[in-house]
């Protein structure tokens, strides 16, 4: 029998879905009707209750989220910064401008140049030995269930999640022998800082799962992804991030796609700390650059 959700559960589900339109179309002009009636709040209630949940009005999470995409841009394409303002939604680059520094303090060009990878004469060692390590998959799309928060994702507690989603797909009858148990971060560290981070542990399923309290359901979408193998203390790994995407940034043969990255980790994680060894599968969105 189908769970009926608490009004917090339904309203956290319901909210999720407009965090999750505005990532999804921030090329757009994004409407507040348009939000308002995603979320299935009258528009009098919405704003309130938006607030109340992200901690900030629906319009500054939107400039939030187009300038914090743009910086990832800035620091991981080759883009020109016109072509990321349209990208994000300014229709004028000295929008996205403006913005930018009321947001970061320094104009986007001085921010690419100063927090770019640094890769002296388009060559990276670190960056030839990190390509060398790869492979590429083209991977189908997949349901996952899963449970959001915000907080540094180094300092989540991924055992008890993966326990709870395990038992939900229990519930449910959903439990199959293929599922993977994922990690994706829709912001950059070196981007946005700690308190807005929002990143989701997730486990996959070709089933379809319903929704329940704050286990909630969306799609991943297949594509190309770069697959680098991660073997090393967790302390280490924002380190290899950056080496990561200093390959992909000078390799003639990839080059970015917009879309988010993931971890696929091995089985259900027990308690991670800093110092911790951990195997993880690292998945970067890539697409050929004579595609």
């Amino acid at each position: 029998m189908k769970k009926v959700l608490t009004t917090e559960e339904l309203y956290r589900h319901r909210i999720e879905l407009v965090m999750q339109y505005i990532t999804d179309n921030l090329d757009k002009e994004i409407d507040i009707l348009t939000l308002s009636t995603i979320s299935g709040f009258s528009s009098f209630h919405f704003h309130r209750i938006i607030k109340a949940y992200i901690g900030e009005s629906i319009g500054a999470f939107i400039v939030r989220t187009r300038v914090e995409t743009a910086a990832r841009l800035l620091l991981y394409s080759s883009m020109s910064v016109s072509d990321i303002a349209y990208r994000v939604g300014y229709n004028v680059p000295t929008s996205l401008t403006k913005a930018f520094v009321k947001h970061y303090g320094i104009s986007p060009t001085q921010y690419r140049r100063s927090r770019k990878p640094i890769v002296k004469n388009g060559y990276s060692s670190e960056g030839e030995s990190m390509m060398q390590t790869y492979r590429v998959v083209e991977l189908p799309s997949t349901n996952i269930i899963y449970i959001g928060s915000r907080g540094h994702y180094r300092e989540r507690h991924y055992f008890p999640t993966y326990t709870k989603l395990l038992g939900e797909l229990k519930r449910q009858g959903k439990v199959t022998d293929n599922i993977a148990y994922l990690g994706i971060f829709y912001n950059n560290p070196n981007v946005t800082c700690d308190d807005n981070l929002y990143n989701i542990i997730g486990i996959t399923t070709q089933q379809d799962v319903e929704p329940n309290g704050n286990i909630e359901v969306k799609r991943l979408l297949g594509g190309k992804y770069i697959v680098f193998t991660f073997n090393d203390k967790l302390s280490k790994l924002d380190d290899t991030y950056n080496r990561i995407y200093s390959a992909i940034l000078v390799s003639e043969l990839f080059c970015l796609r917009d879309s988010y990255g993931f971890e696929r980790y091995e089985d259900n994680l027990g308690d991670i700390k800093p110092n911790s060894k951990i195997k993880i599968e690292i998945h970067i969105p890539i697409e050929y650059r004579n595609e």
